[in-house]
């Protein structure tokens, strides 16, 4: 048991989100999985990386 800011005891395990299940893949997931992997990224997405990068760096500025 912790505390919170207004002194309360609160159990830890109950502030720990559960892990969610989520689904096998299939093998056409997979299939589809590999080859993006292995694909060279296109001019479009490596310009919307830089930018979102560029956005990222200002926001860790402030």
């Amino acid at each position: 048991m912790s505390k919170d800011m207004k002194g309360r005891e609160v159990d830890v395990m109950a502030t720990i989100k559960p892990i969610q299940a989520t689904p096998e893949l299939s093998g056409k997931d997979a299939a589809n999985l590999l080859a993006q992997v292995n694909s060279k990224p296109t001019d479009k997405a490596l310009k919307k990386n830089d930018l979102l990068r560029g956005v990222l760096a200002n926001i860790r500025k402030v």
